[in-house]
């Protein structure tokens, strides 16, 4: 076994071949922080290395740490006597993290606040002042005629990146800014500060129109009945507002400081939420009505709670790719990834970018299904503080569940992709998915292995459907990938950028096995979480990243996977649980 000594402390232990070194540490420092729960993005269990027994580098770290001494423990494994020093012990981190989130220069944002002394004694005209403190832009008129009748003493004009007044407000309120990731199956809120430019905090529900349906195709069919697109139209808002309330309540933040949102989705979400017919998205071309950005109140679309709210939907590209892909376009080209890079935001509807030295952008989408998430799988889980996340084979030959849970109700998707890695090494599986003679069969006659059993004889157990359902959610996303790369004449990357809540829990090696995720090696692979999210927070804090996701939009050019015939026989050939080899 190899030895692990922890410095300052000097422990030294003896660990297991290929353990990751934050469980390692974990086991004897329990306190050692992992904030974004060993996903790779937050780089806060970073250690200094003073004699390197570790497996390489991963593309987080080559990311986040740049090759220097510095290691992610929660990224490297050991495998032969290994030495680190922990930089702050006993450090603490409240913060969830969801993903990579690089510098934000806080620079031109959505919305900003001009403070005005309304009792105070002008040398110039107020609409002078008013020019002078915008730097010449802002629209004089409307900020005269609001700020007359005004009775306060000290107030904030706020006006957008153009100029345009947007609102007053007293000098004691905050000016927040929620950033929202509408998805399909949750809903994301990143509260942050307009007036700083600093992260407040993040949380997030699961979208109710998933009572209509797990997938854009049902919510197109939902909206297409009578009355159902207002009822989806009314879920969305719910959802956005829930998002709001409970991020706000979480850090103590009233919602209606919230004065300005950049909300992103596919274009069937976003559509929806702006109360737009979907029947051009039922049949070919697939086309939504509106993929332009849109600039509004809160009480135009819908919004009760953030009426007052500036709504900034940034633009999507066409068919069902939509400004959640333009917004993990901009969190890439703010990480200064350079090369050929593939993005895979993985999920119900998964999202396929190929970027070629930022000279050409292809996107697609592929429709994935709802099993990525856990959904129809007998034994597949969405309540993740009650389900399991993680699968692996132990030194002994076990397939090993983890975290180890009282009474679970199931696995994640990501554990369910592992648990097909695992199942494979083991045997139980073939490369064609058939569970292998030896195992149960039940009595509608399908074959089975049982995975996980209780104290109290309690199992749960992964079916031969259960596997054929996990195998064509796989198969749709490869084909995906690799018909854009074909289309490209592409075979070689220089990054494979892996983002969305599914995607950034997956394990990589295990996705790589079954053929998930192309086969580049795990340096060039890099897990940046809710990538849609965090572009989002990007756009609503700086010009820049605001006119990048404008001309991204314009420039990518979009493949309709359902054009093309030869989409059809790689997803056949997809559904082999195999590595797929890319240079």
């Amino acid at each position: 076994m190899p030895k692990l000594k922890i410095l300052p402390m000097n422990i030294e232990v003896d660990v297991e071949e290929n353990t990751v070194l934050a469980d390692a540490i974990k086991a004897v420092i329990p306190e050692f922080p992992t904030p974004c729960g060993g996903l790779g993005f937050c780089g806060r269990c970073r250690v200094r290395v003073i004699v390197d027994g570790l497996s390489e580098p991963s593309g987080n770290e080559r990311v986040l740490l740049g090759g220097s001494r510095f290691r992610l423990s929660c990224q490297a494994k050991v495998i032969g006597d290994t030495v680190v020093e922990i930089l702050k012990p006993h450090e603490e981190h409240k913060i969830t993290v969801s993903g990579i989130e690089p510098t934000i220069e806080f620079r031109d944002p959505i919305i900003r606040a001009i403070e005005v002394r309304l009792n105070g004694v002008f040398e110039a005209p107020l609409s002078k002042v008013l020019l002078e403190e915008a730097g010449g832009t802002i629209h004089v008129d409307g900020a005269v005629l609001k700020l007359a009748n005004v009775k306060s003493k000290n107030v904030r004009v706020l006006v957008d990146w153009s100029g345009r007044i947007i609102g007053l407000r007293e000098n004691r309120s905050r000016n927040l800014g929620l950033a929202v990731d509408l998805g399909t199956t949750k809903i994301a809120g990143y509260l942050v500060d307009l007036e700083t430019g600093e992260s407040l905090g993040e949380s997030y529900v699961i979208n109710p129109q998933i009572d209509f349906g797990d997938d854009v195709v049902t919510r197109i069919m939902r909206a297409l009945e009578p009355k159902g697109l207002i009822e989806l139209r009314e879920r969305a808002i719910a959802g956005i507002e829930s998002v709001a309330l409970k991020t706000c309540s979480r850090e103590g933040l009233n919602p209606k400081d919230i004065v300005a949102s950049v909300i992103v989705g596919n274009n069937v979400m976003t559509n929806i939420l702006l109360g737009l017919p979907v029947e051009t998205l039922a049949k070919h071309p697939y086309q939504p009505i509106l993929a332009s950005p849109v600039l509004l109140r809160g009480k135009t679309v819908g919004f009760n709670l953030l009426e007052n709210t500036l709504i900034y939907m940034p633009p999507g590209v066409a068919g069902f790719v939509g400004s959640d892909a333009v917004a993990d376009i901009v969190l890439v080209w703010k990480l200064g990834l350079n090369g050929k890079i593939l993005i895979l935001d993985v999920g119900t509807n998964t999202e396929i970018v190929l970027i070629e030295d930022w000279r050409r952008i292809l996107v697609t989408s592929a429709p994935a299904g709802p099993a990525v998430e856990g959904a129809h799988i007998s034994i597949g889980a969405r309540v993740v503080d009650r389900a399991f996340r993680k699968a692996r084979v132990s030194s002994r030959g076990e397939i090993i569940l983890e975290p180890s849970i009282e009474n679970p109700v199931g696995l994640t998707g990501s554990a369910l992709i592992s648990l097909l890695a695992c199942l494979l090494e083991k045997n139980y599986i073939d490369e064609g998915g058939r569970i292998v003679e030896g195992f149960d069969v039940d009595s509608t006659g399908l074959k089975r292995i049982t995975v996980y059993r209780s104290r109290d004889g309690e199992t749960l157990s992964l079916t031969q459907l259960d596997v054929r359902e996990l195998q064509k959610a796989k198969a749709a996303i490869a084909a995906g990938w690799r018909t854009i790369l074909e289309k490209a004449g592409t075979n070689a990357l220089d990054y494979v950028v892996v983002a969305g809540s599914f995607g950034s829990s997956i394990n990589v090696e295990h996705a790589i096995r079954i053929g998930l995720l192309p086969d580049v090696g795990r340096d060039k692979v890099i897990v940046v979480g809710n990538a849609a999210g965090i572009g989002a927070k990007a756009i609503m804090l700086n010009g820049e990243c605001r006119r990048v996701g404008e001309e991204v939009s314009r420039k990518a050019f979009y493949l309709n996977l359902a054009e093309l015939g030869e989409w059809e026989k790689t997803w056949v050939q997809s559904l082999f649980l195999r590595p797929i080899k890319i240079s």
